[in-house]
């Protein structure tokens, strides 16, 4: 038995470069789905993966030591031709920021990326990172830092 949620919706898309990544929600679950641009076209994937929509705290209303709340990550690399990731991937992240928060700031070693906090506190990016690998051989997606911005000049650091 499948748990497909059909209320998920559309409620963010954003495009760099040569990827899209598209934010569907429903009140339990929280998916993104890389779409990529290949031979001049846009490529729907076959497959996509989610996570519980980890806030179901009152939004705050000022930014604290932890400034993103139900923070989730999720990366896409495309394969190259020898059938190993390349070099580089993409890492989409969303979370929850405090109502004084306007901007969030993701720094990877490859990239820069600065996107507003949406009006219910949604934060939604993607950011260019470096395949990296870990201690057992296998790569993974190098983590960007984050920096959220608040109204009253804040920068507050989100640590891991």
């Amino acid at each position: 038995m499948h748990d497909l949620d059909i209320s998920a919706a559309p409620v963010a898309v954003l495009a760099r470069d040569e990827i899209a990544a598209v934010l569907l929600e429903s009140h339990e679950k929280r998916f993104v789905v890389f779409v990529p641009h290949e031979g001049g076209e846009w490529v729907a994937p076959g497959m996509t993966s989610g996570t519980p929509r980890r806030v179901s705290q009152p939004r705050a209303q000022v930014t604290g030591q932890v400034p993103l709340v139900g923070l989730a990550g999720r990366g896409f690399a495309v394969t190259g031709p020898d059938g190993e990731p390349e070099k580089f991937g993409w890492f989409a992240m969303t979370g929850q920021a405090a109502a004084d928060a306007v901007e969030v700031s993701f720094t990877s070693t490859v990239d820069v990326v600065t996107e507003p906090v949406g009006e219910s506190g949604l934060v939604f990016a993607i950011v260019r990172t470096q395949m990296i690998e870990r201690q057992d051989g296998l790569l993974t997606f190098e983590k960007p830092t984050i920096l959220v911005h608040t109204r009253d000049g804040r920068s507050v650091a989100m640590h891991s």
